[in-house]
């Protein structure tokens, strides 16, 4: 990761039971690496927005603390929360009173936000903070961290939500020795990683809960002129943060969609990793691959339960609605289901997994992969992506059509096989979609999706069958024995024609034309695309401090009036 400008704040945000501050406050590591002595104040925030949450909804917030008789206003524009790593632009000003300073709201970079007409006119202040802040400076000579203990509310409307956390910002150094100090601090006492503000509580609570629906994957902002380090951490974010999202709604509501969005981020992680396996190959790699396929199984007895539910089970029902085995064998599978959610919940409540997503959170911003041995390696990572993502989507793409061979003759193992491999294709296809054509790019991701979907509509009923042989035995009654039967019957009727279905779209995807150019000219361009932002990135530089400059001579000649 670059390092941050003057305005950019890099946090990761930790929830910790209360009993425990005092304990990780005493820790061996805060204790050795700490500089001077700790503060600790009470701090109260009012958080200001228009009556339509319009600063919320442009990805900003705005708050006024009150630091004893200081009056501080902040201004944060929303940064992306994966890992529980926020990195977001922030300007702080001194200001006389309790409400908003419209002239330092104005300084700020979200002109474009705050300068819409009327906005200034209607903020209003919408809900508040209060909680004792105790800070400790930690570092030595290469890096810098702020350690804060929080402890609190957060009210709005009659409600409140406890505040009981860590916050560990970057103040200079790697990004990664904030990992490396909350995986210390894990070792000591459960923390949980925490995905939102203490801003997106206050909203939660206005908007009637503090319930986190599930989420589809985000788009990924992959230039063809962003160097391919930095292409690789921005896809791995967006996957860990995919993850992230998903995981109160399964631990909180047991949503079937949450866990089916875990499994989905989980899947194109370690497409991820596998796509980029020359860049970041490596024992750190290795142990972080092998956690993640511990995750993937805990949650997959959950996911697999909830199709055989819904897509095996349930069309079955709506056809036969008098057959009296249908529910017995309804009630089997979701006492099974129960208790593969309480395994899954398990599995993410546990040390384990905050370790493990600490552990993703540090290989991105900091693992070993990023500093090379190997010279040539190193000036590959620093190149522009848009060359090498045509050389991987050429590899994957080929791949396909290998496993593919003799599509029709393929037995339902080697058909899942395909799937996979599909699968990895597809996301290196959404991983780099927005470097090319748009139109074209849809078209292709689309004809893999369907192609997808009948495929995985095959090896859900040669799962489901797998299934029904292993939950009915001899001694169930006849009448669920009958039922199994009807079910493993009326699903293989359909299968010959998923298999047209299947053969059809796998033609469609042999003819159709790949959306990326050859590598070769995918690098010449990307290679003229980051001379071209460098350029522009130097005139807007020279531009700011021709403008500063301006600005400060200007003053003076006010100053001298």
């Amino acid at each position: 990761m670059s390092q941050p400008d003057d305005n950019t704040e890099i946090e990761l945000k930790l929830e910790v039971a209360p009993d425990d501050m005092e304990r990780l406050r005493r820790h061996s590591l805060v204790r050795r690496t700490r500089k001077g002595r700790p503060h600790t104040q009470p701090l109260k925030s009012v958080y200001f927005d228009t009556p339509d949450f319009l600063l919320f909804d442009g990805g900003a917030s705005l708050r006024v603390r009150h630091a004893g008789r200081r009056r501080i206003q902040n201004v944060k524009a929303r940064g992306d929360g994966s890992a529980g790593l926020f990195s977001r632009k922030e300007w702080e000003h001194d200001i006389s009173g309790d409400t908003p300073d419209p002239q330092a709201i104005l300084a700020t970079g979200l002109q474009d936000l705050f300068g819409r007409p009327g906005v200034l006119d209607e903020l209003r202040p919408l809900f508040v903070t209060e909680f004792k802040r105790t800070t400790y400076t930690l570092g030595n000579g290469t890096w810098e961290v702020a350690l804060t203990f929080d402890r609190g509310a957060v009210t709005a409307d009659g409600g409140s939500q406890p505040i009981s956390e860590i916050e560990l910002e970057l103040v200079r150094g790697d990004p990664a020795h904030l990992f490396e100090i909350a995986r210390a601090l894990h070792e000591a006492a459960p923390l949980r990683l925490s995905t939102r503000s203490k801003s997106e509580r206050g909203y939660a609570l206005l908007g009637g809960g503090l319930e986190q629906d599930p989420v589809k994957a985000p788009d990924i902002p992959v230039t063809a002129d962003m160097p391919l380090r930095e292409a690789i951490q921005t896809i791995c974010r967006s996957c860990q943060r995919h993850l992230l999202h998903n995981e109160p709604a399964l631990r909180d509501r047991k949503e079937p969609e949450a866990v089916h969005q875990m499994r989905v981020a989980l899947r194109r992680l370690r497409s991820a990793l596998s796509v980029f396996r020359q860049e970041v190959a490596g024992a750190a790699t290795d142990s972080l691959t092998a956690g993640l396929k511990w995750l993937t199984a805990e949650l997959g007895p959950a996911r697999d339960t909830d199709v055989f539910i819904a897509e095996i089970l349930g069309p079955v029902r709506e056809a036969h609605p008098g057959e009296d085995g249908l529910p017995m064998l309804l009630q089997r599978f979701e006492k099974r289901r129960g208790q593969h959610y309480r395994r899954a919940i398990a599995a993410v409540d546990s040390h384990r997994f905050t370790d493990l997503m600490l552990e993703l959170g540090g290989w991105i911003e900091g693992g070993p992969w990023l500093h090379p041995a190997s010279p040539e390696l190193a000036a590959r990572l620093d190149r522009p992506v848009g060359g090498r993502a045509a050389e991987l989507l050429d590899v994957a793409h080929a791949k396909v059509l290998k496993k593919g061979k003799r599509f029709g003759s393929l037995d339902a193992a080697s058909r899942h096989r395909l799937r996979v491999r599909i699968k990895k294709l597809r996301y290196a296809a959404e991983f780099f979609g927005d470097l090319w054509s748009d139109k074209k790019t849809r078209a292709y991701v689309k004809t893999l999706k369907e192609l997808q979907e009948h495929l995985g509509a095959l090896n859900d009923i040669a799962v489901a069958h797998d299934q029904l042989h292993s939950a009915v035995d001899k001694d169930a009654d006849r009448r669920e024995v009958w039922a199994a039967g009807l079910v493993a019957g009326w699903h293989g009727g359909r299968e010959t024609a998923l298999l047209e279905a299947a053969r059809a779209e796998w033609k469609s995807f042999t003819d159709a034309k790949p959306f990326w150019p050859p590598p070769a000219k995918a690098a010449a361009k990307a290679e003229k695309a980051a001379e071209q932002a460098a350029r522009a990135s130097k005139r807007a530089e020279r531009a700011d401090r021709e403008a500063a400059a301006a600005a400060a001579a200007e003053g003076g000649a006010d100053n001298d009036d």
